[in-house]
């Protein structure tokens, strides 16, 4: 299965929407559709490197051949030393073909199934405050993650241009000890002026997002399967 998801998150990095439909069994998607996905896909690689650790933890589902999958990895941007910490959950079924495939609209019953899982199971509790607790460990420590992880957060990596977002994380210095704050940003600083956050608005809260075009990083189960549909 972390086969599965390998492919899964190399089609994402390469912006292999082909790849992701059929892995996600999506067959119905417009010629817009598709291309609004390939350009968000190819915006997020601008500033993720890699998908690592990929962890897998399945249980049955409710029909035959299928698993719920809670999915434990790390998001490796490309301008920040610190991977963040993320987890996600996937309802996964066996296909005509003997392949597995991710089911995209889950039946009421198995949204019901999902839920209760998850709040009649402590260890996966558990494993979701873990993933948190380390996801804002990332942050309070990487400044330029945590510019990052708000770019995608609130969307801005779809609105402004990346230099942009990449001169906010150039303030940022790195030395052996992680990011420190520039000699500029320090003036600005002393002068009064405002710096760039760094710090993610949504730290404190769930992480997950349910839109396709900012769920990037999944904390506390946030689904997948938004973001193979390619809409809002």
């Amino acid at each position: 299965m972390e086969k599965f998801f390998r492919e899964y998150f190399q089609a994402k990095l390469t912006a292999d929407v082909d790849t992701l439909y059929r892995l996600s069994g999506v067959t119905n998607q417009s010629t817009e559709q598709t291309s609004k996905l390939k350009a968000q896909l190819k915006t997020q690689s601008g500033y993720i490197e890699a998908y690592e650790d990929i962890k897998t933890y399945a249980v049955p589902g409710i029909g035959e051949n299928e698993k719920l999958v809670f999915l434990q990895y790390k998001v490796r941007f490309r301008r920040a030393k610190t991977a963040a910490p993320a987890i996600m959950y996937c309802y996964i079924r066996v296909n005509e073909a003997n392949a597995f495939e991710l089911v995209e609209n889950k039946t009421p019953e198995q949204t019901k199934f999902v839920y209760d899982y998850i709040q009649t199971h402590q260890e996966v509790k558990d494993l979701i405050n873990a993933v948190d607790s380390q996801l804002l460990e990332a942050l309070s420590s990487d400044s330029r993650l945590a510019v990052l992880y708000d770019a995608f957060q609130t969307g801005r990596i779809y609105k402004e241009d990346q230099a942009s977002i990449d001169s906010e994380v150039s303030l940022i210095e790195m030395d052996e000890n992680g990011p420190t704050v520039s000699e500029s940003e320090s003036s600005s600083e002393s002068n009064g002026t405002s710096s760039p956050s760094t710090e993610s608005e949504g730290s404190e809260q769930n992480a997950a997002s349910e839109s396709s075009e900012t769920a990037v990083i999944e904390t506390s189960a946030g689904t997948a399967a938004t973001e193979t549909s390619g809409g809002a």
